[in-house]
């Protein structure tokens, strides 16, 4: 499957990735700053190496690459708890900074969300308090603040937890539909 936005593509991971995923785990790596769940580099690049081998490709995440071809990051659905309950959050990782602040972000999760919208009602971010490109990001997307997880405190930090609904997303991004 793939799923194009703006100026990106959104697409399963390939052998090539491997080599870019290796580099932002060991040489572009501020954006582990942000990421609470990755720790461990060499488990989390032999989890996509483990996705080519076993041809494992899952509703939870794809790989961000330019119309152009260049792959530069990902999207991701997974689990969060607000409130002890499960919800479907959505994130995106975009680790070089010469990525940023071009648009990209905004067209690969928008589109991805348009893609997660057709099995959920409604999506949730949930970042650093302090992580402040992805709270603006989550602001232009239309997401609101649904609270803060005191529990998750990390380095005089909490996370911040935003909400959207299909509708609300649908009313901002009306072309955005995406069919399977």
């Amino acid at each position: 499957m793939v799923i194009k936005n703006g100026n990106v593509i959104l697409r399963y991971v390939k052998e090539m990735d491997i080599e870019n995923y290796i580099r932002w785990a060991t040489i572009e790596t501020e954006w582990l700053k942000w990421e609470r769940e990755v720790r461990d580099m060499s488990q989390f690049v032999q989890y996509k190496r483990d996705c080519l081998v076993d041809g494992w490709y899952f509703w939870g995440q794809m790989e961000v690459e330019t119309v152009c071809g260049e792959h530069i990051g990902w999207v991701t659905c997974y689990d969060a708890y607000l409130d002890g309950e499960e919800v479907d959050a959505v994130g995106i990782v975009l680790p070089s900074n010469s990525q940023r602040k071009k648009g990209n972000g905004l067209y690969a999760l928008t589109a991805y969300m348009s893609h997660l919208f057709q099995k959920s009602h409604t999506l949730y971010v949930e970042t650093r308090s302090d992580n402040i490109a992805m709270i603006r990001l989550a602001e232009k997307v239309g997401f609101t603040e649904a609270g803060l997880d005191k529990v998750a405190e990390m380095d005089d930090c909490v996370q911040a937890i935003f909400a959207i609904t299909k509708e609300n997303f649908f009313e901002r991004f009306p072309n955005l539909y995406v069919e399977n």
